[in-house]
């Protein structure tokens, strides 16, 4: 069988740019988070309650790679979303 010749090249050899961004959902995203930058991953945007109902943010991994990472805190109501949404744009 011949050997596959892969074509993805990570950010590292792609100039920094990003190829790809994984989205992970944790029941405790706060103690993932802490292992994650324990283990090297640089914060692009740290950790927070977010508008919407989750608490989030997104990380570097050491070979550039990202990682968003994000757990369900509340459910919020479209009419809710709309006002908090509003309140955050000055509007």
């Amino acid at each position: 069988m011949p050997r596959s010749r892969s074509v993805a090249r990570s950010p590292e050899h792609l100039g920094d740019q990003v190829s790809c961004i994984m989205a992970l959902y944790w029941e405790n995203v706060d103690a993932a988070w802490e292992r994650a930058v324990a283990a090297g991953a640089e914060v692009i945007y740290p950790l927070e309650d977010q508008f919407y109902g989750e608490r989030g943010g997104r990380l570097r991994d050491p070979f550039g790679q990202q990682w968003m990472m994000s757990q369900h805190i509340e459910d919020v109501s479209a009419e809710e979303m709309a006002r908090r949404a509003a309140a955050l744009s000055g509007s």
